[in-house]
Order: structure tokens, then C-alpha cells, then sequence
């Protein structure tokens, strides 16, 4: 009866034990099952992300950085992320405007401080020399400011931009840009118009976003608002610039034509309902669209 008695307790106890276990096992995999559908969603969101470009302006962790063969900067994971808030202006100072950028793990502070603005340098001053910065120019390089920015391409990639403009104007033109930036505002092009050997025709035909260029107003002899550096061109060849030139209307670029119905609906055009022209006129600028006698769709200029 003992040895029944025992037997008994026994086969109940190891019951017990089995099923206790076994449920121990069932939760375990489940955990399992959760970590590795997260892992597996995390991956697929990040693969998404980088086929679709950056998302700007958001607060996440830090990447070290390699550049590849095509002078595209690209993450490379890191088991210590730098948190030094100027991290990635340092990594990117040295590269050239319009190079392709990943800060897709860069937090908001270390965003902001790729927007940014510095004196002329000598280096800078010798690739506007007798370029955008004419002979006889009128106008300080002292007042003059060297901007550095990111922009969002039509290719939906983040890369360096670059403008020259007034001191006076540099802080609203590194603002401005930055909410462009974080809005996703496309913008083709952005580097200084002496690349174009100050050809402001040729800067407009490769749709160049540009600022100071040392010239008269197309058709006049009175300096143009971009001579002090308070102007700004914004997608040019998409906004074109119409004015009159000895009774007949001239068009620039020239082979923008297209452009000038501002009343039919296409892509990168400045209206009044344009997020470019909402910041720029919240920061004081006026915009040439609004002109009477001339049109000049790209442009904005603040007088101070």
C-alpha cells in the first residue's frame, strides 16, 4: 500500500512538473517569436527608409560614418555612437556641395548643426574671384557670408548645399533652409554660382539654387538685388524670369517657356500656396512673382 500510495504521488508530481514545463517552454517561445518578428519589421523599415531616402529631423541614435566609390557618405553601425552634437559637421565639412549624405540615425541638434554659416574664407574668396566676385565690386567680402545647408534632392536623397549672402540675412537663410529641409522641400541643385563661372543663364538652365553674384539686373545697368547677397534664386529653371528687353519679352532661361503658365499645375512651381514662399515672405523676403511689370517666379529678395 505504501509503495501504491508513493507511486502515486509520484506519477502526480511528475505530471505536474510536465505540464508546469511545458508551459515555461510555450512562453519562452512566444517570447522568441515577438523578438524575432520585431527584429525582422525593424529591418524591413530600415531597408525602406534607405530606399526611399532620409527622414530628417527626428530624434535617433548616431551611425559612424564610411564613404563609398560613388561620393555617397553611407551609415555604417557602430557599438558606440558619438553624441558629440557637432559630430557630423565636422565628418561632412570638407565635402563638396551637392555630395549625397546619410544622417538618418543624427539626432535634431546634430541636423541643426549642419546649417550653418561662416565668414568668406580665403579658399572660398579664391573660387569667387573674378567670378561671382567681380573686379570693381562694390561690396566687402567682410559682409559677405559662406552658408553650408542640407538640402532634399529631386532624387529624395540629403546632400550638401552651399550659398553666398549677406551677413545681415545669413541666420534667416540657414533657418528658412532648415525647415525646407525638414519638410522634404525638393531642390535640384545647390552650389555656388562661380561652378557656372558666374553665368547666371548657365546656373538657371541646370535648375541651381544660388544667392550673391556681383552683376547688373539682366537688361539694365542698376545692380541686381544678388550684388549685396539679399537675394536668393530658388529652383530657377521651373520659376522662370520674364521681363521685356527693348519692347520684346525675354524669358530666363531661355528654355524654360513652358514654365511661364503659372496657371497649369506642375511639379517644383513657386505659387502663393508653395511652402518656399510661405517661409520666405514669414521671413521678410518679397518675391518676384508678385512683381507688376516684370516676373521673376525664382526669386527672393529682402531689403533692409
Amino acid at each position: 500500500m505504501k509503495y501504491k500510495r508513493f507511486y502515486s504521488v509520484s506519477r502526480k508530481k511528475q505530471r505536474a512538473l510536465q505540464i508546469k514545463l511545458g508551459k515555461g517552454l510555450f512562453a519562452a517561445g512566444i517570447s522568441f517569436i515577438v523578438i524575432l518578428s520585431g527584429a525582422f519589421i525593424k529591418n524591413e523599415l530600415q531597408a525602406k527608409s534607405a530606399e526611399n531616402g532620409q527622414t530628417p529631423c527626428t530624434e535617433q541614435g548616431d551611425l559612424n560614418l564610411v564613404q563609398n566609390q560613388q561620393n555617397t557618405l553611407t551609415p555604417a553601425f557602430s557599438e558606440n555612437p558619438p553624441k558629440a552634437v557637432d559630430y557630423y559637421k565636422k565628418q561632412y565639412k570638407k565635402k563638396k556641395a551637392t555630395t549625397i549624405v546619410s544622417i538618418k540615425y543624427a539626432n535634431k541638434k546634430q541636423i541643426k548643426k549642419l546649417f550653418y554659416q561662416e565668414k568668406i574664407s580665403d579658399a572660398i574668396f579664391q573660387r569667387m574671384y573674378k567670378k561671382s566676385y567681380k573686379k570693381g565690386c562694390t561690396i566687402s567680402k567682410h559682409d559677405l557670408r559662406y552658408i553650408r545647408v542640407l538640402y532634399y534632392g529631386f532624387d529624395k536623397k540629403t546632400h550638401i548645399g552651399e550659398l553666398v549672402v549677406n551677413r545681415r540675412i545669413a541666420k534667416d537663410i540657414c533657418n528658412i533652409f532648415y525647415q525646407l529641409y525638414c519638410k522634404k522641400y525638393p531642390i535640384e541643385k545647390m552650389i555656388l554660382i562661380d561652378a557656372y563661372n558666374a553665368s547666371d543663364e548657365k546656373s538657371m538652365a541646370d535648375n541651381n539654387t544660388s544667392a550673391f553674384n556681383y552683376r547688373p539686373i539682366s537688361g539694365t545697368t542698376r545692380l541686381s538685388k544678388h550684388s549685396y547677397g539679399m537675394a536668393v534664386d530658388i529652383n530657377p529653371f521651373y520659376n522662370p524670369y520674364l521681363h521685356t528687353i527693348n519692347g520684346k519679352k525675354v524669358c530666363e532661361p531661355a528654355m524654360a517657356h513652358k514654365y511661364l503658365n503659372r496657371s497649369k499645375p506642375f511639379a517644383y512651381k513657386i505659387d502663393k500656396k508653395d511652402l518656399c514662399y510661405k517661409l520666405f515672405t514669414k521671413y521678410g523676403f518679397s518675391w518676384g512673382g508678385n512683381w507688376r511689370n516684370v516676373k521673376d517666379y525664382q526669386h527672393f529678395e529682402k531689403i533692409l
